[in-house]
């Protein structure tokens, strides 16, 4: 029941953050576009996941030709744009923050479309690939019977598996050492200059310090189990069943976290700022 309350309570909290962050005056700032699009990117790959846990309750919509390849299309294009427009906003807050003169003319909302848009069709793009590599596989089962399953297709899996490696890269490796260093760079600038920044811009600036380190503790276990997996698939490594066994646990563990990411921002932007509680107050009261 884990994944269905994810879902549910994902796409409703992102829902009210979109709704705060376009439907309300936070529309003209910069970082509500950022925000705003992290909900979009965020409610999509829940999407993509309640088609997959359809099959628990007897609904094989995910093993059935388009569906299957719509599934894992829409989970690669969120997943990398709910990564990217994460640094993206870090970025955004590093200029204001440790570069304040050019906030002006580069932390704008125009800009931040413009980012935003840039960002998604690269991802349409990108991973279109997966349209055509995926398919359904007639698969014999262990009863001697015959049943069907989306799945990397054969006579296209070095083409996947390049794909694993490169997304791996630019949905890890690049992000995770991009949104360190800069938000140590803005705690450091932060603490040491308060007075120059006002409590608003210091309460967004905690709200991304907050919302990003969550976001590198729940998607880092996941992350490197995958990176460990494709390491031993390279080098041909062979474990024991034992060892498969509470690697599989662990991917399961590590998975169930790693899909609570996609539905905990309302909570943090709940938390961390007053401005986004009050803005929600008011637009509810407004309905």
């Amino acid at each position: 029941y884990f994944i269905p309350v994810i879902i549910s309570l994902g796409v409703i909290g992102n829902i009210f953050s979109l709704m705060v962050f376009l439907g309300t005056h936070m529309r003209r700032r910069s970082f509500s576009v950022y925000l705003a699009s992290i909900a979009i990117a965020d409610t999509g790959f829940l999407l993509s996941l309640s088609l997959t846990w359809l099959e628990y309750v007897n609904v094989n919509v995910f093993h059935s030709s388009g569906w299957c390849q719509l599934a894992i299309y829409l989970s690669y294009v969120s997943s990398f744009l709910s990564v990217w427009f994460v640094v993206s906003f870090t970025v955004e807050r590093y200029i204001a923050v440790c570069h304040p003169l050019k906030r002006p003319a580069m932390c704008t909302a125009e800009r931040a479309w413009n980012v935003v848009f840039g960002l998604s069709l690269l991802a349409a793009a990108a991973y279109s690939v997966t349209l055509w590599t995926s398919g359904i596989a007639e698969v014999d089962g262990i009863l001697g019977d015959t049943y069907y399953v989306c799945t990397p297709l054969k006579k296209y899996m070095a083409v996947h598996n390049a794909l694993t490696y490169v997304d791996s890269v630019h949905t890890l490796l690049v992000p995770f050492v991009t949104i360190i260093v800069l938000n140590s760079r803005i705690a450091i600038r932060a603490r040491g200059r308060p007075t120059l920044c006002s409590k608003a811009q210091l309460q967004v600036t905690k709200m991304l310090l907050i919302s990003s380190s969550l976001f590198l503790l729940i998607n880092t276990p996941s992350y490197v189990l995958r990176v460990r997996n494709q390491v031993l698939a390279v080098l041909n490594c062979q474990e024991s069943v034992h060892d498969q066994q509470f690697q599989m646990l662990l991917q399961q563990i590590f998975q169930l976290i790693y899909y609570s990411n996609f539905a905990l921002n309302f909570v943090v932007y709940s938390i961390c700022s007053s401005k986004f509680r009050q803005a929600f107050i008011r637009f509810w009261r407004q309905m």
